[in-house]
């Protein structure tokens, strides 16, 4: 069972149980938020720390490598849709021109609505969008 208590100063017994040992019954224990190397410590031993004070600083190039990934990921996300947007539009053109079936005008709309759910980017489709006169909203747009 794990529990909490609050910290309160006061004098700290040392209580010896034999020649050469000393064993603490109280102890304190620190943990990070995250995991990482410490880079640098930010106290010494025995030193009083304020509450909300840095103890130790911890390397940020391991957080730093997921968030440059991350960017690259939606960047990447982003193309994506804007491709499939503009074949949305070539393929709306080519149906008004009666070039291309309705068929295929839906698939590029698919298409198009599965690049945005699959990069997860952008927002659904706000209420009140007017209806294209194919019969369902340009979910791309």
């Amino acid at each position: 069972m794990i529990s909490t208590a609050t910290a309160r100063t006061g004098d700290i017994g040392v209580y010896i149980n034999a020649l050469r040992v000393v064993t603490s019954l109280n102890t304190v224990s620190v943990a990070a938020r995250v995991a990482g190397q410490f880079m640098k410590v930010d106290y010494q031993e025995g030193q009083d720390v304020k509450i909300g004070g840095p103890l130790v600083e911890i390397d940020p190039a391991p957080y730093q490598a997921a968030v440059t990934q991350a960017e690259g990921q939606l960047a990447r996300d982003t193309a994506l849709l804007a491709d499939a947007k503009l074949d949305l539009e070539r393929y709306q053109e080519a149906y008004e021109s009666n070039a291309i079936p309705q068929a295929a005008i839906r698939h590029a709309g698919r298409h198009c609505s599965s690049r945005r759910r699959d990069g997860a980017i952008g927002s659904r489709q706000p209420a009140g969008t007017p209806k294209s006169r194919f019969g369902a909203t340009n979910r791309c747009s």
